[in-house]
Parts: C-alpha cells; sequence; structure tokens
C-alpha cells in the first residue's frame, strides 16, 4: 500500500512540474498557472525543452534591452545637452541650446519606440507556442490536484485534493 502511495505522489509531482501555462502579462512578465510571477531564468529553464519558443523568448527580450538602452540613452543625451546649454549660457556665449546632442537623442527616443513594441510580441508568440505544444494538466486529462501532508490528533497521512 506505501508503494502505491509514494508512486502517486511521485507522479502527481512529475505532472505538477511539467504541466505548466506560462501566461504573458505587460511589461515582458510571465506568470505560471498558479499566477506566480517567473524570473526571466526560470522562464528560460522551462522553455528548453521547446527551442523555438525559447530562441523567440531571448530574442524578445534582447530586443527589450536594446529599446530600454536607446530609451535611457537618448533621454541622456538630450538631458546631457540642455543641462549644457543652461551651464553655459551667458550673455556673451552664443551657445545655440538645441545642438547635435539633443536632435541625437530624439533620434534614439524615436527609434527605441517600435523595437519596445516589437518585443511584446515576440514574448507573447513564444509563449503562445510553448502552451500550444505543451498542454497543460487540465486539456492533457489530468485533473488539477494537490497533495498535502497532513498530521493531526490522530496519526498522520496524506490526503489529495482533485479541483
Amino acid at each position: 500500500m506505501h508503494k502505491y502511495i509514494f508512486f502517486l505522489f511521485f507522479t502527481l509531482l512529475f505532472f505538477n512540474a511539467k504541466g505548466q501555462q506560462l501566461v504573458y502579462k505587460s511589461g515582458g512578465k510571465i506568470y505560471n498557472t498558479e499566477n506566480k510571477k517567473l524570473s526571466p531564468d526560470e522562464v528560460r529553464e522551462i522553455l528548453k525543452v521547446d527551442k523555438n519558443s525559447l530562441g523567440l523568448y531571448n530574442s524578445g527580450r534582447n530586443k527589450k534591452t536594446m529599446g530600454n538602452i536607446l530609451l535611457i540613452g537618448g533621454l541622456g543625451f538630450m538631458a546631457a545637452d540642455l543641462l549644457n546649454g543652461v551651464m553655459n549660457t551667458t550673455a556673451t556665449d552664443s551657445h545655440p541650446y538645441p545642438s547635435v546632442l539633443t536632435f541625437i537623442g530624439a533620434a534614439a527616443i524615436v527609434a527605441s519606440i517600435p523595437v519596445k513594441i516589437g518585443y511584446s510580441k515576440k514574448i507573447k508568440q513564444a509563449m503562445d507556442d510553448f502552451n500550444k505544444f505543451h498542454p497543460d494538466k487540465k486539456t492533457a486529462g489530468i485533473s488539477n490536484g494537490k497533495l498535502e501532508f497532513v498530521a493531526k490528533g490522530n496519526g498522520l497521512g496524506l490526503r489529495l485534493t482533485l479541483n
């Protein structure tokens, strides 16, 4: 009897680990079926079984990083030029405020917009592909259950709760 209980326990643990649905939410955040936010490393670990989804996810994360660099860099160029214009303005100085740095910063900000929009599409596509080829436990015919270790005054035991 004990062998069957341990077999059931490890089988449920196996399906709980392998049968995950990944959900994309705004900002590149990925959540699992228990609505727990996953780190990018955890997502990569789950996606490593599907090379296509992993490639799309990594591409999307790289686009997000590049978009952030362009956006912050552009804002930095514009702020530096503004600060330079304010600090060096005197009655005899003819330093033009909107210099080349402002235009480079504006171009970087404009370039960051399509990059930042495109990353979310890649990550969403990666999650959709993964979920399509790796179905959830419920769609695989296994109910979403929970196995708990219970200790009461009468003794010890395992409790299996099926949803």
